[in-house]
């Protein structure tokens, strides 16, 4: 039974002072679903919780998402539940929102054609699609840990570095390279590449056409 509450709960849930003191949080319809019994069976165990994601409904039938706290004290001989409960419904909503347009992107990034790539300042990929592991035959988890250099003929790294170094300057470069795979075989590819501002840094980012039937 609720013994009080904050003038932000009945701001937000709808709810006076007057309507909430003396009824159970099911009585209000704060509560659906098995979120209550799962909290329920938290406090009886170690006496309290903390930030547990649950859901809760305000006057108006709206759902909000909550990181509720609560623990049991004692005042005087009797013993109550104390609750904090933030809405965190707004920062929900932007994170899902982020995962839609995450995903959204991948999905366009992996049907491109051929290779798409970001590499950063260290020379390490950040990002890349599906074709990219598939033609290159590098797993997800080797491409991030080796750099560009890896697809190079190592007698022409020197003079890949120095026109790596001229694309960081002037910002952009097209043109074709004859690339390494994994296993050894040797495609060209027609690239285009540009510097672009990622998550704050300087990145390069480039997309790459397996030319090589077309120069056969």
């Amino acid at each position: 039974v609720i013994f009080d509450v904050s003038d932000s709960f009945c701001q937000k849930s709808g709810f006076s002072r007057e309507e909430a003191i003396g009824k159970t949080a099911m009585q209000l319809g704060l509560w659906q679903g098995n979120d209550r019994d799962k909290m329920v069976q938290l406090l009886l165990k170690d006496g309290g919780y903390r930030n547990r994601e649950v859901t809760h409904f305000i006057r108006n039938g709206k759902k909000l998402v909550c990181l509720q706290s609560a623990e049991l004290i004692t005042i005087g001989d009797k013993r109550y539940i104390m609750m904090v409960i933030m809405d965190i419904t707004a920062r929900k909503e932007a994170e899902q929102t982020l995962i839609e347009e995450r995903d959204l992107s991948n999905r366009l990034i992996d049907s491109l054609p051929g290779w798409f790539y970001l590499i950063d300042e260290n020379k390490k990929f950040i990002r890349w699609n599906k074709n990219m592991e598939i033609l290159t035959g590098y797993s997800a988890e080797e491409i991030g840990r080796i750099d560009f250099l890896v697809f190079h003929r190592e007698a022409d790294r020197n003079k890949i570095l120095e026109e790596a170094e001229r694309l960081w300057q002037s910002g952009k470069a097209t043109g074709e390279k004859d690339l390494v795979m994994k296993d050894g075989t040797v495609r060209t590819f027609l690239f285009n590449a540009r510097k672009i501002k990622y998550q704050g840094a300087d990145c390069i980012v480039g997309h790459a056409l397996d030319i090589t039937e077309k120069k056969l």
